[in-house]
């Protein structure tokens, strides 16, 4: 795995973001700062976007040993991830 947990690709008009972090793709902090960071860039480039995980594996959810690290980092990735749903959601 390269050192991205995030990896962009665009097919026409159609922005292709793939999580890969070489385990479950589990929503870290930092792989929910990456897919933010790619969806800017698909806002600015393409009309469509297709979120996908490498082949055979496309979330586990979010990172469980940041939820049962106490209530205050589990607010934060509870918080975030929201935000990115919502985003996902909104994203025309």
């Amino acid at each position: 795995m390269a050192d991205s947990l995030v990896r962009y690709e665009q097919a026409d008009s159609v922005a292709i973001v793939t999580m890969d972090d070489g385990k479950v793709n589990a929503l870290s902090p930092a792989l929910i700062a990456e897919l933010e960071t790619t969806f800017d860039r698909a806002e600015k480039q393409a009309k469509a976007v297709v979120l996908t995980g490498r082949k055979d594996r496309f979330s586990a959810g979010f990172d469980l040993r940041v939820l049962m690290s106490g209530p205050k980092p589990a607010t934060e990735l509870l918080t975030a991830g929201g935000a990115l749903f919502l985003r996902l959601y909104e994203l025309s």
